[in-house]
C-alpha cells in the first residue's frame, strides 16, 4: 500500500511528508516557558527540559484524540507536563492527526496524539493525576498500549531514544532490552506486549487487569481466522456457538477509521447493517444475522459466503485462459454486477464503493457483494471511500458514483492499472479502449458503453496539473526526450533527493541513492543512454562522502536498495569516462565495503538487497581493479549463501527476492574463475523459482517470476548444456500470457521490466519471445504516460504519482528502450548480452 502522507494533493510527483513545513497548528495556544526548548519533526512536536533526561527506554504515556477535542486534550496535557517539568510531544496538525486516524492509517500509530516520558517513579502519578483532568473525553483505542481506567490515556513500554540496528532487509529498526538484557525488536504492532522479564509496575498490572475483565460479554461468536485488517477494525471469519454454522463479524472501531465525510468505523457499520437490511430479499447480498457491542468495539454478524474475489478470479483467468473465453467470461460477469448493482439502486440504495475486490463469486459461480459499508440512501451522496483508480468526477453524486464505478470495473477486470490512469490523461478512455481492443479484442458496443458510464468529465488527480492528452507513441519512447525531462526536474535542494521517487526511498537510510528508488539508478539510465551527467555525478559523490564518515557496518550495501547501487554506478561512469572523482569515490566504497564482515552480517541471499546482489557488486569492482582481496571476498559470499540459502527465504520466490537472484551471481562468479560446478548450482537456483511457480499464477515482471528468464539467458553464454536451459526458457514464458496488460510503466513491476526481459529473449533467438512482443507494445506505455511542463513523465506505484527512479518511473523507461534498442541489458547484475566471454 502507498503511505497516503506522500500523496499531496497539489504535487504530481510522490513527497515525503517532511518535505513541506506543517503548521503547528495545536502549538498555538501553548505558552512554552524558558528554559524548555522545542523541536520540530515531520509529524510532531518536542517539548523539554534541559534538565530531563530522557533513557532509551521505558515506559510512556499515550494520549488520544479527535479532531473535535484535540486542541482542549493538548492544553490539558501540555500545561500539566510543563509544571511537573514532564517532557511531551504532541502531532502538530490537523491534518496528521485526520491521516494517523483514517480508515488507511497505520494501525500501530492510530489514536496517538500526545505521548507524555515520565520518570518510572512518576508514572503512577501521570496516569493518576492527568487521567482525572481528562477522565470523559473521547479518543481512539490505541492498539499498541494498554488502557488507563476510561478516559483517553494509554500506556505501553518501549523504545524513547533506542538505538538501532539493520535487518535483514536493510531496513532501521529500533532496539530495546528485555529483562534479561538481551537486544530486541521494539515491536509496535498493534496489541500491547511487555518485553520478556521487564517488571511491570502496579499500576500498568492494574490496567491489564481491569482490560481483562472487559470481556465481550454474551457473545456467542467465535472467531476462527482474520480474513482483513484495517485501521477501522477487523473481518473475521468465525461460527456461530449456538449452531456451529459459518458467520462472518466485522468490526468496528468507534472514532477510528475516519473516512472522507468524517465518517468513523462504528457509522460505516450502522450504514452496513441498514443496507443489508434493506436488501436481505435480493438473491446476491448476503443475510444479516446480528448486530451487537462488546468490550467498547462494535460488531456485525452476517452469512459467511464461501468462494472468491471477483478480483481473485479475473486474476486467475487472465493467467490462464486465452483472450476470447476470457472476453466472453469478463462479459458475462459483469453483466451479473450490473444487474446486480440495478437492483440495488432501484431500492434507492448507492453502494459508494463498488469495485472488484467488493464482489464475491461463491462456490456455485453466484454473485455477491460483500462490502456495504458505505452505502448510502442520500441522492447527494458525495464518494467517501473508493479502490484505487475508482475515484468518481466530483460532479457523481448518489447513483451516478456506482454508475461510474461499473465503468471502471469494466476495465479493471482486464486490466486492473488501468482505471487509475482515467483521473490523468484527457483522452484516456480512448487510449485504453485501444489496449482493450488489441489485447483482448473488446468490441465497438462494449467500449461504448464504458464511454458512457465514464462521462465527459474525470477525477481530479492532482490540482495543480492542467488537462492534456496522452503523449503520442513517439513521445513515449523518445529516449533523448524523456531524458531531457528527467533532468529538467533534478532537484538542488539540500537534502539527498536528487530525483521524483517512490516512496520505497524512505525504506532504507540509503534508499535516496540507491539504484531502485535513488539517484545512483536514474544517474546509471541516464549515462547509458548518452546523456551528460557529470552535475548529477558529482552530487552523488559529495553524498558517498558524507556517507563515509560513518562505519562500515552502520551503512546499507544492498545492490539495488544500498550503497552497492551506489559504487556499481560510480564504477561505470569511471570506466565509461575515465572520471577521477566518482572513481575515487568508487574505491572508498569498495574499501568501506570489504570492512563488513558478511559472515555474520544480518543480510538474507537475495539480489535486491542481499548478499546475492552485494556479491555482484564485488565482482563488478574486481573487473575494474582485479586484486586476490575482492576474489576472495566473493568466494566467501558464495559460501555465506549456500550456508544460508538463496533469496530472502522459503516462500520468496522471483529474480529480486527468489534463490535465481544468487543464480545470477553464481554465473558472474563461475565466468571469473572458470569453475563449471557453479554453473550447476545456479541452475539449482533457478530450478527452485521455477518449482515455487507450480500451484500458483505467475507474476510477469521482472522483478518476479519474468525476470527469472534473466539468469537462465545467462547461462547460454557458458558452457552449460544450451538445450535444458533453452527447455526451461520456453516452458517459462510459455506460461505468460499474450494479452497481458502491465499494471504500470516500471521496471520492476511494469512495461519497462517486460520490455528488458522480452528484448533480452529476442536477443537471444528464444522463439516464443516473438507471440509476446504485445506485452510492451506502445500503446500500453501510452496509457501510463504524463505530459507535465517539463516534458513526458510516467505514473509510478499504483499509477497513483508520477516517478523518475529506475525502479518504478521515467528512468526505468529509458532504461528499457535504452536496451532494446542496444540489445543488451545493461542493468546493475542483469546483463545477459549474446556472447559474453566466459
Amino acid at each position: 500500500m502507498i503511505p497516503v502522507e506522500y500523496c499531496h494533493p497539489d504535487s504530481v510527483f510522490f513527497e515525503a511528508p517532511g518535505t513541506r513545513p506543517l503548521h503547528d497548528t495545536y502549538g498555538e495556544g501553548l505558552s512554552i516557558p524558558s528554559p524548555w526548548t522545542v523541536g520540530v519533526g515531520p509529524d510532531w512536536t518536542m517539548v523539554t527540559h534541559p534538565d530531563a533526561v530522557l533513557p532509551p527506554q521505558g515506559w510512556k504515556v499515550h494520549v488520544s484524540a479527535t479532531p473535535a477535542n484535540a486542541t482542549q486534550v493538548v492544553g490539558v496535557a501540555a500545561k500539566y507536563c510543563l509544571a511537573e517539568a514532564i517532557p511531551f510531544k504532541y502531532i502538530r496538525s490537523p491534518e496528521v492527526l485526520l491521516r494517523r486516524n483514517g480508515k488507511y492509517g497505520s494501525r500501530s500509530g492510530s489514536g496517538k496524539f500526545v505521548t507524555i516520558y515520565p520518570p518510572a517513579e512518576r508514572l503512577d502519578d501521570v496516569l493518576t493525576d492527568l487521567g482525572g483532568m481528562l477522565e470523559g473525553v473521547d479518543g481512539p483505542y490505541i492498539l499498541t498500549d494498554v488502557r488507563w481506567r476510561s478516559g483517553p490515556l494509554y500506556v505501553r513500554y518501549g523504545g524513547i531514544a533506542p538505538p538501532t540496528a539493520r535487518g535483514v532487509d536493510g531496513q532501521v529498526r529500533h532496539l530495546i532490552q528485555d529483562g534479561t538484557g538481551r537486544w530486541v525488536p521494539d515491536s509496535r504492532r498493534p496489541f500491547f506486549r511487555v518485553p520478556e522479564g521487564v517488571p511491570v509496575p502496579e499500576v500498568v498490572a492494574r490496567a491489564v487487569a481491569d482490560r481483562d475483565r472487559a470481556t465481550l460479554g454474551d457473545f456467542p461468536y467465535t472467531v476462527t481466522s482474520a480474513l482483513h485488517y484495517s485501521n477501522g477494525g477487523g473481518v473475521y471469519r468465525g461460527t456461530d456457538d449456538r449452531t456451529g454454522t459459518p458467520v462472518l463479524i466485522r468490526e468496528a472501531r468507534p472514532l477510528a477509521g475516519i473516512d472522507l465525510g468524517g465518517n468513523d468505523a462504528v457509522d460505516r457499520l450502522h450504514a452496513e447493517h441498514a443496507a443489508l437490511t434493506a436488501l436481505s430479499d435480493i438473491d446476491g447480498v448476503p443475510a444479516v444475522l446480528d448486530h451487537r457491542m462488546g468490550a467498547e468495539h462494535h460488531y456485525l454478524i452476517r452469512e459467511y459466503i464461501d468462494g472468491e474475489t471477483v478480483e481473485a478470479v479475473a486474476a486467475r483467468r487472465r493467467a490462464d485462459c486465452d483472450a476470447d473465453d476470457f472476453t466472453a467470461w469478463a462479459r458475462s460477469t459483469l453483466f451479473a454486477v450490473e444487474s446486480l448493482v440495478g437492483q440495488i439502486t432501484a431500492r434507492s440504495i448507492t453502494v459508494g464503493d463498488l469495485h472488484p475486490g467488493n464482489l464475491l463469486l461463491d462456490t456455485d459461480g453466484r454473485l455477491q457483494i460483500i462490502d456495504l459499508e458505505t452505502a448510502s440512501t442520500a441522492p447527494d451522496a458525495a464518494q467517501i471511500q473508493a479502490a484505487i483508480g475508482f475515484v468518481a468526477p466530483a460532479d457523481r453524486m448518489g447513483p451516478a458514483i456506482d454508475h461510474y464505478a461499473l465503468a471502471c470495473l469494466a476495465i479493471s477486470v482486464f486490466a486492473p492499472g488501468l482505471p487509475a490512469t482515467l483521473a490523468w490523461n484527457t483522452d484516456a478512455a480512448d487510449v485504453i479502449g485501444d489496449v482493450l481492443t488489441a489485447r483482448f479484442g473488446v468490441g465497438d458496443d462494449d467500449l461504448r458503453t464504458v464511454h458512457d458510464r465514464l462521462g465527459t468529465t474525470r477525477p481530479t488527480a492532482v490540482p495543480s496539473r492542467p488537462s492534456d492528452t496522452a503523449p503520442d507513441a513517439t513521445a513515449c519512447t523518445d529516449i533523448a526526450g524523456l531524458a531531457r525531462g528527467v533532468v529538467a526536474r533534478a532537484r538542488d535542494s539540500g537534502d539527498d533527493r536528487r530525483f521524483p521517487a517512490d516512496p520505497g526511498a524512505d525504506a532504507t537510510p540509503e534508499g535516496p541513492l540507491s539504484l531502485a528508488h535513488g539517484a545512483a539508478g536514474v544517474i546509471g539510465a541516464l549515462d547509458r543512454a548518452g546523456v551528460d551527467t557529470t552535475d548529477h555525478v558529482d552530487w552523488l559523490v559529495e553524498r558517498v562522502e558524507r556517507a563515509l564518515t560513518r562505519a562500515p557496518g552502520d551503512l546499507g550495501w544492498g545492490l539495488y536498495n544500498g550503497l552497492g547501487g551506489v559504487l556499481w554506478t560510480l564504477l561505470e561512469h569511471a570506466d565509461t569516462h575515465d572520471d577521477p572523482r566518482s572513481r575515487v569515490a568508487a574505491s572508498a566504497l569498495t574499501t568501506h565495503l570489504l570492512a563488513v564482515d558478511h559472515a555474520t552480517a544480518p543480510l538474507t541471499g537475495a539480489l535486491y538487497g542481499g548478499l546475492a546482489g552485494i556479491g555482484l557488486t564485488i565482482l563488478r569492482a574486481e573487473r575494474s581493479t582485479p586484486t586476490a582481496e575482492l576474489r576472495d571476498r566473493a568466494h566467501q559470499i558464495l559460501a555465506r549463501i549456500r550456508e544460508i540459502g538463496p533469496g530472502a527465504g522459503p516462500r520468496a520466490h522471483g529474480l529480486m527476492q527468489g534463490a535465481s537472484g544468487a543464480a545470477l551471481f553464481a554465473t558472474a562468479l563461475a565466468c571469473r574463475s572458470r569453475d563449471p560446478e557453479l554453473l550447476d548450482l545456479a541452475v539449482e537456483w533457478i530450478d527452485r523459482d521455477l518449482d515455487g511457480l507450480d500451484g500458483r499464477i505467475m507474476r510477469p515482471t521482472l522483478a518476479a517470476d519474468l525476470g527469472v528468464a534473466l539468469p537462465l539467458l545467462g547461462l547460454l553464454s557458458t558452457p552449460t548444456a544450451p538445450q535444458p536451459i533453452r527447455d526451461r526458457l520456453d516452458a517459462l514464458l510459455a506460461r505468460v500470457p499474450a494479452h497481458h496488460i502491465a499494471g504500470g510503466a516500471g521496471l520492476f513491476h511494469g512495461w519497462a521490466g517486460a520490455a528488458t526481459v522480452l528484448g533480452a529473449a529476442h536477443a537471444h533467438d528464444i522463439a516464443d519471445a516473438e507471440r509476446l512482443r504485445p506485452l510492451y507494445g506502445t500503446d500500453v506505455l501510452r496509457a501510463y504516460s504524463v505530459r507535465i511542463d517539463t516534458g513526458v513523465a510516467v505514473l509510478g506505484s499504483a499509477n497513483l504519482r508520477l516517478s523518475d527512479d529506475l525502479a518504478t518511473g521515467t528512468a526505468g523507461v529509458i532504461a528499457a528502450l535504452t536496451g532494446l534498442r542496444s540489445g543488451a541489458v545493461g542493468l546493475p547484475g542483469l546483463d545477459t548480452a549474446p556472447g559474453a566471454r566466459w
